[in-house]
This record gives C-alpha cells, structure tokens and sequence, in this order.
C-alpha cells in the first residue's frame, strides 16, 4: 500500500457549475475531483487546466505553451492523476517503512503538513508489508550464522522499492552514514527529491544496502528502535528548507547552524518577567546594533558551548573578537 499525505498535494482552479467560460481562480484539492472521475468528458476544464499546470511548471522559461501530449479525457483512471500532480510539487520525498501511520501522522502536521498542501512537497509513504504474501505478513526472518534479534528481509524491501521507483538517492537509515547537518539538510532540500529506508529489529539484510540503497545517512551516533524516528528528523530539517515552506525567507538564515553557529537568544512580550527583563538593546529601535547584538551573542554563546563549530570554521576573525569585545558595550 502505498498513500500521500494529501492523496495528492497539488491544487488547481475550480470551474464554477453550470457556468461556461473560464473558470474562477478558487482553488479546490484535486484529489476530490479525481473521486469524481475526471475521465468524464463534461470535467473538461478540469483536465485543461491541470494539464496547463503541468506544463507552465515543467516548461523551460521562455518557451512557448505545449499543447497536452494527449486528449485530457484519455485521463481515464483517477490513479494517473497523482503522477501528473507530482511534477507540480517542489521537491518529492518517499518513505519505506513497516509503520507507515508513524511517519504519515506526524509528516501531515504542522509545517509539513502545510507544504503538501501547498504543493511545495510531495510526500509519499511505502508500507514495506504491502506486497507480502503470507497471513502473518512477514517482513523479518532470524539471521544466518545465529545470534539475537531478527533480521528485515531483503525481498520484501526490493519488491517495494522496486514498483515505486522512487527518487533517488536511496538512503539507508543507519550508523554507517553521513551524518546529516544543516549543510546537508540544504543540498537535499535544493534538489528534486530523495528517499528513505526504515531500518527495524536487529538491522537490515546486508543485500539491501549493497544492491539497493545509494548511501547510508545517519542522524547521531545513539541507538534507535528503528529508522522511523530518524526519519521524521531528516523531513523536519530538510522541508523546512524548500523554497517557499516557511513563510520568512530569511528565517533559515538566521537559525543556529545557518553559518556555522548557534542562534542568538530570543525573547517576547512582556519586557519584565519575575525580575528578568529583555535586553534593552533589543526595545531601543536601532535595528543596526540590534544586528550588532544578535551576532556577538551568537558568536558568544558559540564559543562557551560550542567550540568545536568555532574550530570548523577555522577560528575567530578579527572582526569576531572585536565583536566579541563589544558585547557588554551593546547589552547596555
């Protein structure tokens, strides 16, 4: 089985009913017309227009408008209808695991949930069971030469992956991997789509990493019950990342790990709170030194509790320690 959350993220104008001409800009979830059968010859602005969307958003800039490569009504099946929405969506992300509730729940929340429906990811969820055979649905087997645990079996994991062709790369949750950071969580989010492999029970069948996966990715060096969780990390840090999720283009900017360092600290309403009171610096409206401020105490805190980051970069410039030197200057 394999679902998105939305069924489809993409979107297109709705044509008013009973009314002929072109449509009005009110935007209605495609998906609903595909329960309505877009295969109908009398939905035929429906189809027009998505075909239309489909090919303003894949078209080379400059390049005149291409007519459908087919008849809109030969759209005959509401299961074509995802694949044409796909290439509206930024940026695709697909998902193999034997908990497929796990990651769809928490992915149609909040940010992510929003980006789908916006069309700028599209999200797709594989359960790894779905092609099993057997009444138990066995995904798991003991491993040879003995030992503890149970072992996810190779054929399953291939089937699954192998009717999906997803996008690539195909990472493997695991220790072996590159340990994703925020530079990574940027040149996933600035390409077309990847995928991900849940690991669970005592480890994955060496096969699937060796003849299926492009590369292993690792989110810390601590044990987990299973890829799931690791999973929801590398969403969370890599779609708030595409263009256009979160609301102020600027806010992945000015984040901890933006350019090597940790956040300066935030504050809000009310100024006094139990004897505790916001930096003066930051209610005097002098949004220079308040840039001032905010970089020295980033640099700061950095270098107090984090001073490998500080290492990375290759140490303090000169205009850092003067900076640095400035802070008690701009706290008062």
């Amino acid at each position: 089985m394999s679902w998105s959350i939305p069924p489809t993220a993409c979107w297109a104008p709705r044509p008013e009913p009973g009314r002929g001409g072109s449509p009005p800009l009110t935007t209605f979830p495609l998906w609903i017309w595909s329960t309505i059968g877009l295969g109908h010859q009398e939905n035929e602005p429906v189809r027009l227009l998505l075909a239309d969307l489909v090919d303003r958003r894949t078209r080379p800039q400059g390049e005149r408008a291409r007519p459908p490569p087919h008849p809109p009504w030969s759209w005959t099946s509401p299961a074509e209808i995802p694949e044409a929405c796909a290439t509206l969506a930024d940026v695709r992300i697909d998902v193999f695991t034997i908990f497929p509730g796990l990651v769809g729940g928490f992915a149609g929340q909040a940010l992510l949930g929003r980006a789908q429906e916006r069309g700028l990811l599209d999200l797709r969820v594989h359960d790894l069971r779905s092609e099993t055979t057997d009444v138990h649905r066995t995904v798991d087997d003991s491993p040879f030469g003995g030992g503890a645990g149970m072992v996810l079996m190779a054929e399953p994991v291939y089937t699954v992956v192998e009717q999906v062709r997803p996008p690539r790369p195909l990472f493997l949750l695991g220790p072996a991997g590159r340990r994703l950071d925020q530079a990574l969580a940027r040149e996933l989010a600035a390409g077309p789509g990847f995928s991900l492999l849940c690991g669970r029970y005592e480890g994955v069948d060496a096969r699937v990493a060796d003849g299926l996966c492009d590369d292993e990715l690792s989110i810390g060096d601590y044990v987990l019950g299973g890829g799931e969780v690791a999973a929801l990390v590398v969403l969370e840090s890599v779609g708030r990342l595409v263009p256009g999720v979160m609301g102020n283009a600027e806010s992945g900017d000015d984040e901890s790990f933006g350019e090597g360092l940790l956040e300066h600290p935030h504050y809000t309403r009310p100024a006094e709170f139990r004897d505790m009171s916001v930096p003066a610096v930051l209610r005097s409206g002098d949004h220079a030194r308040i840039a001032r401020w905010r970089r020295a105490q980033a640099l700061a805190r950095t270098v107090e509790r984090r001073p490998d980051l500080i290492e990375a970069r290759g140490g303090l410039s000169d205009d850092d320690r003067t900076l640095l030197a400035e802070l008690d200057e701009l706290d008062g």
